[in-house]
Formats: C-alpha cells, structure tokens, sequence
C-alpha cells in the first residue's frame, strides 16, 4: 500500500507519476495541461503538510484525484464562455484541473473554510489561472440562477447544501463525483438523474450528470 512520502514531491515527480497513471489509466492529457496538473499537486503536497487538507493520501493517489476530471471536460455542456461553479472545493478537486483542461470556461470556486480558501486563492495566483474565482462563502447564499454548470465531490448532506439548485439555470446540469448516483438522485430534489460518465479503472465511482428542473 503507498503511503504519504516523507518529503513533499517535486513537480518533476509528479509529471513522472501523472505520466504513469494516465497510461495505466488510458487518459490522455493536453500539451501543457500535464506541466500544470503537476505544479497543482506539487503545491497541493506542500501546503497539505502545513494543513490538513486531503488526510493520508499518496502521490499516487493525489494524481488519480485530479485525473478523475479529465472526463468531465469534454462534458458538451462545459463550453466556451459557460459560468461552472464547484460547491466545497476543498484542495481543489475536481474544479482545479477542470480550470487546466478548459481555460475557455469560467470558474468559481465556493469553499467557507479559511485554510481551504487561502490555499485556494495561492494557487490561482501561482499557477496561474485566470479563469478562476474563489468564493469563501457557502453554496446556500446564491439564490440567482447564475450558473449553468455545477461540479462536487466529496461533500455530504448535499441534498441539504444544494437546496432547490437556485444558483443554477433552469436545466442546468450538476455533475457529482460519486459512488452511488442512485441513492444521490433521491436527496437531490428538483433535480433528475440522467447520465453517468464512467470513471477509468474504477468499479463503482462515476460522474453523475443531474439535470435542474424547472420550478414554479
């Protein structure tokens, strides 16, 4: 089993692994997109020794975290000029490298916690990603359809956090990194089930597609 390295990880050796993984995996990264994903975790390990940010995960498990977006981002609905939100970034994952793979989008990043926020907001600046707005408040103060893409992984009770979906159009689409799209789609009200995307190499995780209906 990989266990967290004694010492924070290079970029050098991130591309290495990213290399590795997305071969085993049969994923294929941009030009360039490889370059930053790496410079990503090598902040990411940095400052997650300095803060809890993603618990006892391995190098190797950082990379599959971040390239379990990569097929969201041919996802038809994240296009030129639309506005995605990701509801409790955390370390960044999956908006970080969706931002990397699609810098024609539009990114707002809401995560409350200050030690998230701030490494967050370091990385927009290191990176750079211009396309990219972190918001350290919560999902619950939107109550304008303004968004028309939403992600989210890892985040419970989202039933409870995403409410009637008010910060997305009518007919915008939430897409949830998840186990169990099912048992998702019964607390996510108003909103329908109807896609999955599969995850490479994965038995159970996929990217469950929910549309927003509309309301009276």
């Amino acid at each position: 089993m990989s266990r967290v390295p004694e010492r924070p990880q290079p970029p050098e050796r991130f591309a290495e692994i990213l290399a590795e993984r997305s071969r085993a995996l049969g994923l294929t990264l941009p030009p360039l997109a490889d370059r930053r994903f790496a410079q990503y975790l090598a902040e990411l390990d940095l400052w997650r020794r300095r803060f809890n940010l993603t618990g006892q995960l391995s190098s190797e498990d950082l990379a599959d975290h971040a390239l379990e977006a990569v097929p969201a981002s041919s996802f038809a609905q994240i296009s030129e000029g639309v506005r995605v939100v990701d509801i409790g970034s955390g370390a960044g994952f999956p908006a970080i490298p969706l931002a990397i793979l699609r810098p024609d989008a539009g990114f707002a990043l809401f995560e409350p916690t200050v030690k998230k926020t701030t490494f967050l907001q370091h990385l927009v600046r290191e990176l750079p990603l211009d396309n990219v707005l972190v918001e350290p408040r919560r999902i619950e103060e939107v109550q304008v359809e303004t968004f028309q893409v939403a992600t989210v992984r890892g985040v419970g009770s989202l039933g409870r956090h995403v409410g009637t979906g008010r910060f997305l159009v009518p007919g915008g689409r939430l897409l949830a990194w998840t186990t169990e799209p099912e048992g998702l789609a019964r607390d996510l009200v108003p909103f329908r089930l109807i896609a999955t995307i599969p995850i490479p190499a994965s038995d159970r995780k996929v990217i469950a597609v929910f549309e927003r209906m509309p309301t009276e």
